[in-house]
């Protein structure tokens, strides 16, 4: 089963290891001859990349539909869609991959019309809004690589980079990486990454302006469906806004400490802290789309038993902006535990629920040492840390202890 990941699509797939592989998956098909060839493509990626931070992706509209176009006569079987669920417009994935399977050769566009001509008055501005939307995506996050900076890493995610230097997404450059850059290699992340940060940011302003002006335009019956791509929007505007927030305050520290700028510490402070208002207001916004959810909240968005190794709804960490607080806490306090933050028992997702490490491991006392305990022992949900940041005087080289961000996470479950 040929398989991209991500919004990626056939001719220039996003492989595990977060680099471009431009083998098409079309040529894959055509090698396995006799065999019954399904292609696996994914509708949303879920494990800290999209749905789940959340940020909006219309692009993967374009990618699966331009799979299907590209593979149309290439003698495949058919396609098997990896999905991670219909919240945050991420329903319109899996519809236009599903008319796309039926009708390969109709236009990405023509299919997206089918939804957008529900919005009366503004059919054609909201059209062109998530068709410019779509492109954009392309441009900036998937060939430009921003998309690195939206996404979220975790505990598993840092353990495939500090034991085996594996990236299960694209890779970014960290804040602990940007505090050990010398001058020229500060400017050179200033000058690439952090600018083109802020043209992204400008760009997403103006995509939050263009669909909250349509709103006295959007018939009664649409209100529902237009709020979902209007919060869509507004919340990856700000995660933008957040990123490059978290980046350029950690740049600020890094010229401080290099005798750079003698205000910076307290430049970066000011940055870090519109860092958190910005999280809030996404936050809001996460709470009013969570009344529009199809499903019940408590399932899908909240801790909860079910079948899966998880102990909680695919939407759980979107609830809180659980990625943007850990990423906070790694920036702002500069805490690099590697199990920062962990909801996960680790085991469990390797080896499955029950298994006798992961009975052994759950049993076991809390251990010494804030990093490794949370391995073990996963928290709830991370903490605000504002209340730290309140009467904190900024140390001159280091940063603030570790011991400050263990206070920002939640109580950890029992063992």
């Amino acid at each position: 089963m040929p398989a991209t990941t991500n919004h990626s699509i056939s001719t220039e797939t996003m492989s595990l290891r977060g680099k471009i592989n431009r083998n098409p998956d079309r040529n894959e098909v055509r090698r396995f001859g006799r065999r019954t060839v399904l292609y696996y493509p994914e509708s949303a990626y879920w494990v800290t990349f999209d749905v789940d931070i959340p940020i909006y992706l219309p692009h993967y509209v374009f990618s699966r539909w331009n799979d299907l176009h590209q593979l149309a006569s290439s003698g495949m079987d058919g396609q098997v869609l990896f999905t991670s669920g219909m919240e945050w417009g991420y329903w319109m994935n899996e519809w236009a991959s599903l008319i796309s399977s039926y009708e390969p050769m109709t236009d990405w566009e023509d299919i997206l019309r089918r939804f957008t001509r529900i919005f009366g008055q503004a059919t054609e501005p909201m059209q062109r809004l998530l068709v410019d939307l779509v492109e954009q995506q392309g441009r900036d996050l998937l060939e430009g690589g921003l998309i690195a900076y939206l996404i979220g890493w975790d505990s598993a995610d840092d353990f495939g980079e500090l034991l085996a230097g594996i990236n299960f997404q694209p890779r970014r450059i960290f804040f602990r990486e940007i505090l050990e850059m010398n001058p020229e290699e500060l400017a050179g992340f200033e000058g690439s990454i952090l600018q083109q940060l802020r043209l992204l940011e400008a760009t997403y302003d103006a995509f939050a302006e263009r669909v909250e002006a349509l709103e006295p335009l959007i018939p009664e019956r649409a209100h529902r469906w237009y709020r979902e791509v209007k919060h869509g929007i507004q919340v990856t505007t700000l995660r933008v806004q957040h990123v490059r927030r978290l980046n350029e305050g950690t740049v600020l520290r890094r010229k401080h400490r290099l005798g750079l700028d003698p205000d910076g510490e307290e430049r970066a402070m000011a940055v870090f802290r519109e860092a958190l208002a910005i999280r809030q207001a996404a936050e809001a916004i996460v709470a009013e789309q969570e009344r529009d959810y199809r499903w019940p909240v408590e399932r899908i968005a909240r801790p909860r038993e079910n079948p899966t190794s998880y102990e909680y709804g695919y939407l759980y960490t979107t609830s809180d902006c659980y990625f943007w607080r850990r990423e906070e806490i790694q920036a702002i306090l500069e805490d690099d535990c590697f199990c920062l933050g962990n909801l996960n028992h680790l085991i469990a997702n390797l080896f499955g629920e029950g298994h006798p490490l992961d009975l052994l491991v759950r049993s076991l006392p809390p251990l010494p040492g804030h990093c490794l305990n949370t391995c073990i022992h996963p928290v709830e949900r991370i903490e605000e840390i504002e209340d730290l940041l309140r009467d904190r005087t900024p140390r001159a080289a280091g940063g603030p202890t570790t011991g400050q961000a263990r206070e920002a996470t939640a109580k950890r479950n029992p063992p």
